[in-house]
């Protein structure tokens, strides 16, 4: 797949200059997708982007990536930073279904949402002039890319809302609360062919029925999720210590949960997923130290710090199926 490098495909006015959507991209996000000046998810589909970060990242930023490889002793290519981490071309898959940050060798640079990544090029939604349009790259003509997960608002953001959910615990000597932030996670739609069994009666003492064909739909949801524990009794400013604590733990904790982004394969979503799962471990440990580091510095009693607990678990929602 080659695309031009003309910015006239990006225009929305004009279905002509549009890449079509990719067969993966209809795989996973059935139905029409239309994109429109000022809409900022496309029409007709799962799909939800909402807007980019309200932020421009830097080529200097930790965790920005460069596909410009060049072999040892050679001068790095013009804007690389120090920082940037050379890697494979299929380390870009690490960023389907993220907000991704690319440079290009031309220079142009722009915000992204990516839907498809096979071995030659990536396509999905460019930010432009407002809204999202359909875009698609070369992986060649890419030099650097950043991503970030979905409640990313900055470029090292540390926000209390990111425990995203709230749960009770009840024990017999006591209730604590579960904060809970989302490490990982993915949606998959899935499609399947049924019959509806239609009851019309009954004669001669037989049920009488019709088999109606029908097509079904469910999204069955994935997630890596950090959860923190402690007496619902603590003090409001230790809680919101503890879990500003928690939240910058998790940061060098992801990335560790994501290490295997720099091979040289390209994988699905939910390969992607998979692929994390097997660095849960590691990514305990790294969070355990962290986390630690920082309660030390509370300089909190000891009976109170040993009412902390963490875990990280994997957890998979399947919805029921529906007809559509």
């Amino acid at each position: 797949m080659n695309f031009n490098d003309d910015d006239s495909i990006l225009y929305p006015d004009d279905s002509r200059l549009r890449p079509p959507p990719t067969e993966n991209s209809r795989q996973m996000f059935p139905g029409p997708f239309q994109m429109f000046p000022g809409n900022p998810s496309p029409q007709g589909s799962n799909l939800n982007v909402g807007p980019p970060p309200n932020f421009i990242p830097s080529k200097d930023t930790a965790g920005v990536k460069s596909l410009n490889q060049q072999p040892q002793g050679k001068n790095k290519s013009k804007g690389n930073s120090p920082q940037t981490k050379a890697v494979s071309p299929g380390s870009i898959s690490f960023c389907l279904f993220k907000f991704t940050y690319i440079w290009e060798r031309s220079g142009r640079n722009y915000w992204a949402f990516l839907l498809n990544v096979d071995k030659k090029s990536v396509s999905g939604l460019r930010w432009f002039r407002g809204t999202w349009v359909y875009f698609g790259v070369d992986i060649n003509k890419i030099d650097s890319f950043i991503c970030y997960r979905g409640d990313l608002g900055s470029e090292r953001n540390i926000i209390k809302d990111s425990f995203l959910l709230t749960r009770k615990e009840y024990k017999t000597n006591g209730t604590k609360d579960i904060y809970v932030k989302i490490l990982s996670s993915i949606e998959v739609p899935e499609e399947r062919n049924e019959f509806l069994v239609n009851y019309l009666g009954e004669f001669d003492g037989n049920d009488l029925t019709m088999q109606v064909p029908c097509k079904q739909r469910r999204t069955t949801s994935y997630r890596i999720i950090l959860e923190v524990k402690y007496p619902e009794d603590f003090n409001k400013n230790l809680i919101e210590e503890i879990n500003e604590i928690a939240t910058e733990a998790s940061i060098e904790a992801v990335r560790h949960l994501d290490e295997f982004r720099d091979n040289n394969k390209f994988l699905t979503p939910l390969e992607v997923f998979n692929t994390s799962t097997k660095n849960i471990g590691k990514t305990i440990k790294v969070f355990s130290e962290e986390f630690n580091v920082k309660i030390k510095k509370l300089k909190l009693h000891r009976d109170i710090s040993k009412q902390v607990e963490y875990s990280i678990t994997q957890e998979k929602i399947e919805e029921p199926w529906r007809v559509v």
